[in-house]
């Protein structure tokens, strides 16, 4: 596995105010990009905890342990369950939390679980241990109000109508099995003049199926206000959002804890990439940083 780049890492480092000697959260370890980068900062002393709910994503934690012996500790679950996972830590307060809400290419394209449409594998796209309904079961299962609700809302698909209603008609004389076969479809629903020239046509009914299995959208909304409760005064949560619902529910939960009284919006518009990023990292397009500091 290749190592992901980690998106934002300049602000990432800014905004979480990184010094010598604290202790951070990352609860998107993924490869541990940013985890590297913080420990690089906050040395020779300071602690980071990272979390993640895919176990296959701590298979970069044994160089970063070699090379930060003490100071890393990586912990297996879904930042939505960050109280329980909290309960075993002695530490109670943390000077920062970075979640970066983006899913790598080589986790989308190495994942054998039918994320990308550009691999022809089986329908799943469940990240980690979800107990729920996987693709498959949207795609083949799921009534036709579902899936319009699905790719309208969560994929912000302008033919999801059409769609949903290829799939219903498709699914009638077979199933819907592999990545290929909804992709292909998805692309035949849509009128060839009104495909894009930059992205596949089936990129946002396989962004709006992977937000659905994997409840992300209400898994953020559960980890937020948990998040809240582990910083210190002055401590900082950071969270790095691809897309627009996802970006949104940051905003609004910012806001309501600033007029709360809680802390205060550093960042009153999102951080974005800068050209010379832009450049090199075409995944730091849509991504959007925001930051809130704890009263």
């Amino acid at each position: 596995m290749s190592l992901h780049q980690a998106v934002l890492a300049n602000e990432v480092l800014e905004h979480l105010n990184i010094k010598e000697n604290r202790n951070y959260i990352d609860v998107t370890f993924g490869q541990g990009g940013h985890s590297r980068l913080i420990l690089q900062a906050n040395g020779p002393e300071g602690k980071v905890l990272g979390i993640d709910w895919n176990p296959e994503a701590f298979e970069g934690a044994g160089s970063l342990k070699k090379d930060f012996p003490k100071r890393l500790t990586v912990k297996y679950g879904n930042f939505a369950d960050l109280d329980e996972l909290m309960k075993t830590e002695k530490r109670k307060n943390w000077d920062g939390i970075l979640a970066d809400l983006g899913w790598s290419m080589d986790e989308i394209k190495s994942s054998g679980r039918g994320l990308s449409f550009q691999i022809d594998e089986p329908l799943n796209m469940v990240y980690g241990n979800v107990e729920s309904e996987n693709a498959w079961d949207l795609v083949n299962k799921a009534p036709f109000e579902k899936l319009l609700m699905i790719f309208r809302d969560y994929g912000e698909e302008r033919w999801a109508h059409r769609i949903a209603t290829r799939i219903v008609e498709q699914r009638r004389l077979a199933k819907i099995d592999t990545t290929k076969q909804l992709a292909d479809l998805v692309a035949n629903s849509i009128p060839k003049r009104f495909h894009s020239h930059h992205i596949h046509p089936a990129t946002r009914v396989f962004q709006a199926l992977r937000i659905a299995v994997n409840h992300e959208l209400e898994n953020l909304e559960r980890f937020l206000p948990q998040a809240k409760k582990y910083l210190k005064s002055g401590g900082r949560l950071v969270v790095i959002s691809f897309h627009s619902l996802e970006d949104r529910i940051v905003k609004q939960a910012f806001r309501q804890w600033m007029k709360d009284g809680e802390g205060k919006v550093v960042t009153k518009k999102p951080v974005i990439a800068g050209a010379e990023e832009l450049e090199k990292n075409r995944a730091s397009r849509s991504a959007k940083l925001r930051v809130w500091e704890k009263g």
